[in-house]
């Protein structure tokens, strides 16, 4: 049966045949260059899940940014002027990138045990390493004891720190988002009319678009803060982290293999 076909069709008509299967395949090489890859949470979980409706409602209530986390092991000591320096440093060069919106570290987070102060001096203002009036020993044994600090901000041992980078809200993708949301709250009471389904097909397109604006943001603020990185990577080691940095990656890491597997 096989032998059939290929001796009268594919052999009798192999330039018809090669013809069309070059079509075929330009087709597809052009259909590929638009293929988009989404590692955001709206394509990884289903619309109505029950998990992912709770999370945007703790999300909405209790905000919490994106963000980027640096795990910095100097060579010195963690709280000598030069690790500081450094600190200090990759935190200024960090906060001059857009889509940064503040940097925390342990030169600015407040020293709530080993400032000694009470709860109305507390109210005034805490002071940080930054203030220079907090002895190192006491600092220390904060960064050391305390369940804020201890095993988050730095490492058990004191030889490394996180640097957290908190990036800007898009507020204009949280809009279309809540909008997406009470179209499908609708839509789990009732069908949609006319004018609401076209209005929910804009919004989802909208969507889509401005989820690809913050890819392009993140992808090149991920480059930035790497090279940023590379600048200090003499005084010690640095590791970058992250939720936006890991879908990143993925994404990245697809796309090469669909370039690689494609070709070959």
């Amino acid at each position: 049966m096989i032998d059939l076909f290929y001796n009268k069709i594919i052999f009798k008509y192999s330039k018809i045949v090669i013809c069309l299967m070059l079509l075929l395949t330009t087709f597809f090489f052009l259909e590929a260059i638009n293929l988009k890859i989404d590692a955001s949470s709206d394509t990884l979980i289903l619309e109505k899940d029950k998990d992912l409706k709770y999370f945007q409602l703790l999300n909405k209530r209790y905000k919490s940014p994106e963000f980027l986390i640096i795990a910095f092991k100097p060579k010195q000591f963690l709280l000598s002027e030069e690790s500081k320096k450094n600190i200090r440093d990759i935190t200024t060069d960090l906060e001059q990138l857009k889509p940064v919106s503040n940097v925390t570290s342990i030169l600015n987070v407040p020293l709530l045990l080993s400032s000694k102060k009470s709860l109305a001096d507390i109210l005034e203002g805490v002071p940080s390493i930054e203030d220079n009036v907090v002895e190192n020993k006491l600092i220390m044994k904060e960064f050391t004891n305390s369940p804020l600090y201890k095993n988050n901000l730095v490492s058990e041992d004191f030889k490394t720190t996180a640097i957290l980078i908190n990036l800007k809200e898009n507020n204009t993708l949280l809009k279309l988002r809540e909008k997406k949301q009470k179209y499908q709250n609708i839509l789990d009471e009732r069908n949609f009319t006319d004018s609401e389904l076209i209005s929910f097909n804009t919004v989802k397109k909208d969507i889509i678009e401005e989820r690809h604006k913050l890819r392009v943001i993140q992808n090149e603020l991920i480059l930035n803060v790497r090279n940023t990185l590379n600048n200090y990577r003499e005084f010690g080691e640095l590791y970058l982290g992250g939720i936006p940095m890991i879908a990143n990656d993925v994404v990245s890491f697809v796309k090469k293999d669909l370039k690689v597997f494609g070709i070959a």
